[in-house]
């Protein structure tokens, strides 16, 4: 993927692999042929990215000159999205996420149901992702089965989530919260749109029993909009009003023991570069557009209606005004947490990218887009990841930096300015604990530390995986 543009790969000498069957649960679900790397060894550069690795504390690994990046080398988008393009539309696996706040039984047998209903070959059951944490309940299913038509996805028992993406909160390092503190966490999803990510680390800190306040930051409304969606599907309509305990809205599923504590989850629509300040290029001042506490009173005030009227959306809109609290209360250093999903030019996300290639073609170029301007965009993931280190912690909060692209210049160049920016006043995570059983299927980056997950094809042509980079400071 790194090559220079124009570049041939020649074929494999080896024979091929013997094609390994998936088992889900006791029986055999799926055939998945030996994946095809896209960046075979003999492609790759052994240039080193950095002059500065000298810098980094060894993450104590082998450092494989064939897995370095050049910076100076594009990514050959030219075939990559021409690759991907020409792939299966649908990949051969698809990750999904339980909600913990229902038996996982039920919702797993609605799953099974659903993939004999849409592949009759299937049975079994999910395979549990155990590289991440047990409490994210990440599964692997069958690529083909219609989620969205499925009675758990629309009751919020269960969501689609790439285990990649999962990766980089779990990099937040909430599983290690100790349960027994009595402070309460605080949490910035800095670039938090479309809400999947948001809703996992709600439930990663419900998970150790600790009271916690989620903060989401988006530039785009309409995005904001989708994200309160998901936010009240998957997080605060499992809770009853007043008292956190949960399933009140679906008592069809009985709740998991023991209660939670309720939630907060606020979300604003502001410049992520400048937050909690308003924005210095669009002038864009923080406005608060979702509180969970004004949902719940909101909620408690319907009296059985559906729909909100005029009156509810006023008083909600108050209710806003009335939260929005001082400055003081969005005061930067004051997350114990950061993430940082910074926007990039998403050609590693392969399966969203293909889908919408076939379906309509200027897609292809509106990435290409991206990356002719791709100087500017690395500008707007440095002031991102400049204002995730503004808002955490200092004295060992934990920020995360992570793109869903390729390149190298958004990735590794990116932590390399970041890290030469402030010397001695954060650290790059030599070794991430992603809180799983097994080990992280991640290959380390070309700096020591951080994670490159690459996507590839399988045999038949289905897409395997998506590309997700992920690094991860703590600020001292």
């Amino acid at each position: 993927l790194h090559g220079k543009k124009g570049s041939t790969c020649p074929p494999l000498n080896t024979p091929p692999a013997p094609r390994p069957t998936l088992l889900i649960g006791p029986q055999p679900l799926l055939t998945i042929p030996r994946p095809q790397t896209l960046n075979p060894p003999h492609c790759r550069r052994s240039t080193p990215l950095l002059a500065m690795d000298r810098g980094v504390k060894s993450c104590g690994l082998p450092i494989d000159e064939a897995n370095r990046t050049d910076t100076s080398q594009q990514l050959d988008l030219d075939e990559h999205l021409s690759t991907f393009a020409a792939s299966s539309s649908a990949p051969s696996l698809r990750h999904i996420r339980l909600s913990p706040h229902y038996p996982s039984t039920t919702t797993l047998e609605e799953v099974v149901a659903g993939a004999k209903k849409a592949t009759p070959m299937c049975s079994g059951s999910p395979v549990p992702i155990r590289w991440l944490p047990g409490a994210a309940a990440f599964y692997s299913i069958p690529g083909l089965v219609p989620l969205s038509s499925l009675e758990c996805y629309k009751e919020g028992r269960v969501a689609g989530m790439e285990s990649s993406s999962g990766a980089a909160v779990a990099a937040l390092g909430l599983h290690l919260i100790p349960s027994t503190s009595p402070a309460r966490v605080r949490v910035l999803d800095l670039c938090c749109c479309p809400g999947a990510k948001l809703c996992m680390i709600v439930d990663l800190c419900l998970a150790r029993g600790v009271e916690v306040e989620v903060v989401g930051v988006d530039v785009s409304e309409p995005r904001l909009n989708v994200c309160k969606k998901l936010v009240k599907k998957y997080v605060t309509d499992h809770f009853r009003v007043g008292d956190g305990q949960v399933g009140e809205k679906k008592p069809q599923h009985p709740p998991a023991p023991p209660p939670l504590p309720r939630p907060t989850v606020r979300l604003f629509h502001a410049d992520g570069a400048s937050f909690p300040e308003a924005s210095s290029s669009s002038s864009l001042e923080p406005a608060l557009v979702f509180d969970s506490r004004a949902e719940s009173q909101e909620e408690a005030s319907k009296k059985g209606r559906k729909r909100m009227n005029k009156s509810a959306k006023a008083r909600e809109k108050k209710r806003l005004k009335a939260m929005s609290g001082s400055p003081g209360e969005e005061m930067c250093g004051s997350y114990d947490f950061v993430l940082v999903d910074a926007e990039c030019s998403t050609d590693g996300a392969v399966s969203h990218m293909s889908h919408k290639v076939r379906a309509k073609r200027d897609h292809a170029e509106a990435v290409k887009a991206k990356f002719e301007e791709e100087e500017a965009l690395t500008i707007l993931q440095l002031s991102l990841l400049e204002s995730g280190f503004r808002n955490c912690k200092a004295g060992g909060g934990a920020l995360v930096y992570a793109t869903c692209s390729l390149s190298a210049k958004q990735n590794e160049g990116v932590v390399e300015r970041f890290l030469s920016l402030h010397k001695g006043e954060v650290t790059l995570s030599p070794d991430v604990d992603m809180g799983g059983e097994e080990a992280c299927p991640a290959v380390q980056g070309s700096i020591p530390g951080t994670l490159r997950f690459n996507p590839s094809l399988d045999e038949g042509g289905a897409i395997v995986g998506s590309g997700f980079f992920i690094a991860k400071f703590t600020k001292t």
